[in-house]
């Protein structure tokens, strides 16, 4: 029986996380743009915030064609904001609402998010950041 030969293989050297990957202007124009964008949208979207029929108030999680689930009080979500203004979310969603019983509210609410620095994706390249999101209510019909 032959011995295993390996060939010598280099391993690449991965730059660390440094201390400039933080909000800065040029995210603060991404953010702006996103913020923008989302504006053109009069329909429920991901991240927005809606008030339940019980009265706790949660985040649009996941969007179906009829209904969105809901995050949940005991579980964190985290809110990826896309550059064109939607979001997406990781987390638990155990509960969900119909579309057609969601009415807007009328106002806004600074909620929580996080974005890629300067728009480029990759291994602790993220950014927090805080966006204004409509508020539903749901009303069963």
């Amino acid at each position: 029986m032959t011995a295993l030969a390996f060939e010598r293989v280099t391993a690449p050297v991965i730059a660390g996380l440094t201390d400039d990957i933080v909000f800065d202007e040029k995210d603060a124009e991404l953010l702006a743009a996103a913020i923008r964008y989302r504006a053109f949208h009069f329909r429920p979207l991901v991240g927005d915030y809606v008030v339940l029929a019980d009265g706790t108030v949660q985040r649009l999680a996941y969007a179906y064609t009829d209904r969105f689930q809901v995050t949940v009080p005991s579980f964190r979500c985290s809110f990826h904001l896309h550059d064109v203004g939607t979001m997406s979310c990781s987390g638990a969603f155990p509960g969900s609402v119909m579309k057609a019983d969601l009415q807007h509210q009328g106002y806004r609410r600074s909620a929580s998010c996080w974005m890629w620095h300067h728009g480029r994706s990759g291994g602790g390249r993220g950014v927090d950041a805080i966006m204004p999101v409509a508020v539903w209510m749901e009303v069963r019909s």
